[in-house]
């Protein structure tokens, strides 16, 4: 039998382009638990698909070549809570808040000097 029972996507033993373009959305999920609300938490115990989404992430995060390319998880959730809170200062905050798309706004007004 050749089936494959690797943790990434179709039993591979090696993240391919799906693990690889679904892996950053993955990791920053945990965010809208501490933003928002326990609702977004994952409980791997809530179903089989969630406990091998879970094996998946935890895979994904002790390969080197993976952890070598995140930010400290701390200081990603202060930058990220800027956003939540409503205190983010750049073109996209200031556009949001201000009701528009960031393309929309008038740099002119906006107050991120380079």
């Amino acid at each position: 039998d050749d089936k494959m029972n690797g943790p990434f996507f179709n039993g591979r033993e090696h993240p391919g382009l799906v693990d690889l373009t679904l892996f950053p959305w993955a990791w920053r999920f945990p965010v809208f638990e501490t933003y928002r609300d326990e609702r977004f938490k994952i409980d791997p115990n809530k179903s089989n698909g969630l406990l091998k989404y879970t094996n998946w992430l935890a895979a994904m995060c002790a390969r080197d070549d993976i952890t070598r390319t995140l930010p400290i998880w701390d200081e990603y959730l202060d930058h990220i809570g800027r956003y939540a809170d409503g205190s983010a200062r750049s073109k996209v905050a200031n556009a949001v808040r201000d009701g528009r798309e960031a393309h929309q706004y008038d740099d002119e007004k906006d107050d991120v000097k380079d």
